[in-house]
């Protein structure tokens, strides 16, 4: 993806020093309880097994990931391997008659209420 070393070297060195600095905030024994929140993580085309090592690496009791992606072997098989993290999965093909029912629903709702306004 990066052809060019120049800016092949920018990009590690801009690697290197931002998740340095997060692992240095995140490691802070006066940290409370925080959320990272990450979309489209299958959207990462460069590095993505770097980026998943280091949420695997940095996870912990104070520091929670909320992660969104399409169904991606790689990512998910990356992010079982630490077996003691409790992980919740949204899956839509699992899910997609509760899904839809509650898109229904929630469309029904503000139609109605459309309906009492006019």
């Amino acid at each position: 993806m990066l052809k060019n070393p120049n800016l092949k070297a920018t990009y590690e060195n801009a690697w290197v020093a931002l998740s340095n600095i997060l692992r240095g905030m995140l490691k802070n024994p006066n940290l409370k309880a925080t959320y990272l929140v990450i979309d489209a993580l299958d959207e990462c085309v460069v590095d993505l097994p770097k980026l998943l090592d280091f949420i695997v690496r940095i996870s912990s009791d104070r520091v929670k990931w909320l992660l969104t992606s399409r169904n991606e072997t790689n990512i998910e098989k990356k992010l079982r391997s630490d077996d003691r993290r409790t992980r919740l999965s949204l899956e839509l093909k699992a899910n997609a008659m509760q899904v839809s029912r509650a898109v229904d629903m929630y469309i029904d709702d503000k139609l109605s209420g459309l309906e009492a306004e006019i």
